[in-house]
């Protein structure tokens, strides 16, 4: 015998109608979960921690580096040609210049025209009253 009860006369619609009815019934009767047949309460999910500061300053750097040793391996190999040589060579520069300028570390302004500019915000807020 068939393992499957199939409708009779090949009525499938009543068939599958028969079945959605059951199962309807069935979820019906069946008792709401609680807090004490539910299980344990989901973990909270906590955002994600921010980037540390330190580890920012010194990718950047690096990453730098990286992409421009990548342009001059590119140029030099597989002969790139002029371009991507002098895209190398200014990732290489800018990575340097993170990398070496003085007061990096700290919030003061890096070179010498950036240094004048805020002093003259400084004196002018200082006359200002700011």
């Amino acid at each position: 015998m068939n393992r499957y009860h199939e409708p009779k006369d090949g009525d499938y619609v009543a068939y599958v109608a028969e079945l959605e009815r059951r199962q309807l019934t069935a979820l019906n009767a069946a008792p709401a979960p609680t807090s004490a047949t539910a299980g344990p309460p989901a973990p909270a999910i906590r955002p994600p921690a921010p980037p540390r500061p330190l580890f920012a300053k010194t990718a950047t750097p690096l990453l730098l580096g990286g992409m421009g040793a990548l342009f001059l391996l590119a140029a030099a190999v597989i002969e790139g040609g002029l371009l991507p040589a002098l895209v190398g060579a200014f990732l290489l520069w800018q990575a340097w210049q993170r990398l070496t300028r003085p007061g990096a570390d700290s919030g003061e302004p890096k070179s010498e025209t950036a240094r004048r500019a805020a002093m003259l915000l400084a004196a002018r807020d200082k006359r200002s009253g700011k």
